[in-house]
């Protein structure tokens, strides 16, 4: 049996949920205490996914990603190779995909604990995402000690 489609769907989702809870989890706080005047603006972009269809967004990625997009230009100059097809361009594809579940999800908790003055909700909440932050961390250091040679941008 060909276990390559199930390694590469279990990197893909290691490396999505971590880069998630580093960037998503700090994007929903923000999100939920700022009180910057345009903070609408950042909603709608980090919101865009939902908006647009799976198909409209794989497109506008593959142009983005692609050798004639800046993004695709910039990373084929540095790296030698297309972004576009390749798993980077599918971990980039499925971070913004999933991005808007995990900011919107966390921030609408958060901010329902703090108006309903349940601190202690809001604490158990942060320090549950904190410790699977710290575990997931770990997991990806130890995987990437024992298999450096088998990450795609070695």
């Amino acid at each position: 049996m060909d276990w390559q489609a199930f390694w590469l769907t279990l990197r893909l989702g290691v490396l999505v949920a971590g880069v998630l809870l580093l960037l998503g989890l700090p994007l929903a706080y923000w999100i939920t205490y700022t009180r910057w005047r345009w903070k609408f603006l950042i909603e709608a972009v980090v919101a865009l996914p939902i908006v647009l269809p799976p198909t409209v967004l794989g497109f506008y990625l593959l142009i983005i990603l692609g050798p004639r997009g800046l993004p695709g230009r910039m990373w084929q100059a540095l790296t030698g190779r297309s972004l576009a097809f390749s798993f980077g361009g599918l971990l980039i594809g499925s971070i913004l995909y999933s991005l808007p579940g995990v900011t919107r999800t966390v921030s609408i908790d958060i901010y329902d604990k703090v108006q309903a003055l349940d601190y202690a909700g809001a604490n158990q909440t942060a320090l549950v995402l904190l410790v699977i932050s710290f575990l997931l961390l770990t997991l990806v250091y130890g995987l990437n000690r024992r298999r450096w040679a088998a990450w795609p941008w070695r």
